[in-house]
């Protein structure tokens, strides 16, 4: 058996817990509703307050699967009680965000401005024009968006080789907590 199922998850107060259909989890709270299709080999359910994962059959799978249910269950409670949320910088001379509605404009140095829809149940804030917060209740949604506007200019290494690792070196879009790894020049040898 995983040792983080064995560990209850505890359930924050305004969180509730149903299960709609067998093997459907569903999570409540004041961030919004999420739900888990749970494996054939685990099962949920709740105990003074708190939930337990469990294994329905003995399988060389079932202690994976209950580790992995555990984590994505931890998840859903954090994210409907409290929220999860990543930070971007923009760094670049001419490069900035702009929110306009449920549309997300950014210019990157490319010939033309980025257009971004922000998918339903995320919310962006931009404190400033070179920052970009993005909230959500669902911990993949939320990562999946900011990795993909990390992807349309990733922070460039090699763009200072010479100075220290420095974030604010490096043209890109970057991760507020990100450590730019900076590629050394070739130096003569001398003998």
């Amino acid at each position: 058996m995983s040792r983080l199922a064995r560990v209850p998850i505890a359930l924050p107060t305004g969180v509730e817990f149903q299960e709609p259909r067998p093997r459907v989890v569903q999570l409540r709270g004041k961030l919004g509703t999420l739900s888990l299709h749970l494996p054939e080999l685990v099962r949920v359910r709740r105990e003074d307050g708190a939930l337990r994962v469990e294994a329905v059959r003995e399988h060389r799978r079932t202690s994976a699967m209950l580790g992995t249910a555990w984590a994505l269950l931890r998840n859903m409670v954090h994210g409907v009680s409290t929220g999860f949320v990543k930070k971007l910088c923009i760094y670049g001379v001419g490069y900035r965000a702009r929110l306009e509605g449920a549309k997300l404009t950014l210019n990157l140095g490319y010939s033309h401005p980025m257009e971004l829809p922000v998918p339903e149940g995320l919310r962006l804030e931009l404190p400033s024009n070179t920052e970009i917060n993005v909230y959500g209740a669902d911990k993949q949604q939320v990562g999946q968006f900011a990795a993909r506007l990390r992807a349309l200019r990733p922070p460039s290494p090699f763009m200072y080789a010479s100075r220290p690792a420095d974030p604010t070196k490096s043209k890109g879009v970057n991760y507020v907590d990100e450590i730019v790894l900076t590629k050394k020049s070739k130096k003569k040898q001398k003998d």
